[in-house]
């Protein structure tokens, strides 16, 4: 939290005065005072002291104004402004019919087209923060309003360093750290700014920096192949083992041999022998009319 503190804390006397200027021309524009809420609103455009949030207010006040005075053009342009911003911005439905025209006409454009879009990866590992390589790309700026990438950067003894590359329409930066980088963290905000140093977008998103920390490199874990083993009786759908598993008998020795097939299969065949043998003991007779005997033993 002290960091976060430590890093807006810069920008706070300069946001008041962006928020002043805003108030004035909203207060103007309620009185139907269009031109001079348009000089009060090009004031608050150049403080450098802007967010996001704020430019969005200001564009649309100006578009607005523009429509009040039947300046269609200038009034889609700021719109489209504000909208490159704000893609998924709404104008109030209190707003008057005849002024929310040009703002729909920019939406429609808006569109076809990608809103300023800011990218970055931050690195997964590092093994020292000195020299560290940070890429930015600005993949997309419809209007045109970005003019330089920011990297904020703090260190874990509290020291600040800010890093700048100027950049007009879609492209990629990148920033090094210098070598006087020590410590094991770092945190760090990227921000592309217009021409006049205020804040068109901002990563990362919630309000949260991004955090290098050196030496903690991802060891990849290897995991052993899963080996499935049917369960015994397990097979087919008919309740046989699966193709190319056929049963084999267990060795010599096995202490459970009289629980195998071949085992009961010999008795079977004991059995049968033995009961065709009665049979025919009970149905022969020999010469003198008497039945003949056998004998039957099983080994």
């Amino acid at each position: 939290m002290r960091r976060l503190v430590l890093l807006l804390c810069v920008f706070l006397p300069l946001a008041v005065q962006a928020a002043d200027n805003l108030e004035r021309a909203e207060k103007l524009f309620r009185q139907t005072d269009y031109r001079r809420a348009l000089k009060v609103v090009a004031r608050a455009l150049k403080d450098p002291g802007n967010g996001p949030e704020s430019l969005v207010a200001a564009y649309k006040l100006q578009g607005l104004c523009y429509a009040a005075l039947g300046r269609k053009k200038q009034s889609v342009n700021a719109f489209l402004k504000l909208l490159s911003i704000d893609p998924e911005y709404k104008l109030s439905k209190y707003i008057s019919p005849k002024l929310s025209p040009p703002f729909y006409r920019a939406a429609g454009r808006i569109q076809k087209m990608k809103p300023i879009t800011l990218v970055h990866e931050p690195p997964e590992s590092v093994d020292k923060l000195a020299g560290t390589r940070l890429d930015v790309s600005l993949d997309a700026d419809p209007s045109g309003l970005g003019r330089e990438v920011r990297l904020c950067l703090q260190y874990e003894d509290g020291s600040e360093r800010t890093q700048k590359k100027s950049l007009k329409g879609p492209g990629k930066v990148s920033f090094e750290l210098s070598a006087d980088a020590k410590g094991e963290e770092a945190y760090y905000f990227i921000e592309l700014a217009n021409r006049y140093g205020a804040v068109l977008k901002k990563l990362n998103d919630a309000g949260k920096p991004f955090r290098l920390q050196a030496g903690k490199e991802k060891i990849p874990v290897e995991v052993a192949p899963v080996v499935e083993i049917p369960a015994p009786g397990v097979g087919s759908e008919e309740g046989h083992l699966p193709s190319g598993q056929d049963e084999q008998p267990p060795a010599d020795g096995d202490s459970r041999w009289y629980e195998t097939w071949w085992f009961w299969t010999a008795v079977g065949v004991v059995v049968a022998g033995a009961a065709a043998g009665t049979a025919v003991a009970l149905t022969s007779g020999s010469g003198s009319g008497g039945p003949y005997e056998y004998g039957i033993q099983v080994r």
